[in-house]
């Protein structure tokens, strides 16, 4: 049902809200490479990525980049999908059984993910 879907899609979203606000929050060189934190607008909108996504599937992987991109990611056999966030830009990429499909945006807080992404998301 719709709610049990909310309620299973809340409880992963959560933590990785935590998460990404924490990636606000890097010292200068937190990765001994110079590295920046993401911005402000980078986590907001990366908050605003995660507030889009489907109830299903969770990404494998989110993480910071030195350059104060904020990356998520989907593995499995057959299938990669990318997103990054950097400031209000959105950049994201996908390979599905070797097509491959991508695309970059002026991304603003609310607004709908690329009809591509979800597309892509739908096959994980």
């Amino acid at each position: 049902s719709d709610v049990w879907a909310q309620a299973v899609s809340e409880f992963w979203k959560a933590p990785l809200r935590t998460k990404v606000v924490g990636f606000g929050h890097l010292p200068d060189d937190w990765d001994f490479d110079n590295g920046v934190a993401p911005s402000g607008s980078a986590v907001d909108a990366a908050l605003g990525v995660i507030k889009s996504l489907p109830a299903a599937p969770r990404p494998t992987a989110v993480r910071a980049i030195g350059d104060g991109e904020i990356v998520f990611q989907w593995r499995r056999t057959g299938l990669f999908i990318e997103v990054g966030v950097q400031g209000r830009t959105l950049s994201w990429g996908a390979e599905i059984d070797g097509r491959v499909t991508h695309g970059d945006l002026t991304y603003t807080v609310g607004d709908r993910l690329p009809p591509g992404l979800l597309a892509a998301l739908v096959a994980v």
